[in-house]
């Protein structure tokens, strides 16, 4: 058996045409859709923290090779 999973933006027309092909190529397939993801309660707080953060200045980004500088500094291997 094969999986196979696509993400697309497709019309439902389209996904149906998708559908109806599949089946004509393998009556016994297995078609199942599943609604777009949404990001727990504790996943959004964590990413409205972080975006606030990030808003205040209270981040630093670094680039690269900064990092491994970082880390050359602290004995770890980039």
């Amino acid at each position: 058996m094969t999986s196979l999973n696509i993400k697309t933006k497709a019309s439902a027309s389209s996904l149906d045409a998708i559908k109806t092909l599949l089946l004509s190529i393998d009556p016994d397939a297995v078609i199942s859709f599943d609604d777009d993801c949404e990001l727990s309660k504790e996943d959004g707080r964590h990413l409205r923290e972080t975006y606030e953060k990030k808003q205040n200045g209270q981040l630093k980004f670094y680039n690269d090779m900064a990092l491994k500088q970082r880390l050359d500094l602290k004995g770890y291997k980039w």
